[in-house]
């Protein structure tokens, strides 16, 4: 995907400059460089925050049930 292919410093802007531009939506990884899945979500939960509702942050992983581990953390 091509947004985890920005840095992750750099994915925040990308959020700004995509919202500008009135895109809706982001499918993510969160993080394909294999870090652990409490930095992943952490990671995760800032972009969420960053989009603040300005577009939604959707996640796709290969890993169907850690896919969904992640979105009921981040429900939480």
């Amino acid at each position: 995907m091509a947004f985890d292919q920005l840095s992750l410093e750099n994915q925040f802007s990308a959020i700004s400059w995509l919202a500008a531009r009135s895109v809706q939506r982001i499918l993510t990884h969160v993080d394909p460089m294999g870090h652990s899945i409490t930095h992943e979500l952490n990671h995760l939960c800032k972009l969420i925050r960053h989009a603040d509702n300005r577009l939604i942050i959707l996640l796709g992983h290969h890993d169907r049930e850690r896919c969904l581990r992640y979105s009921a953390a981040v429900r939480s």
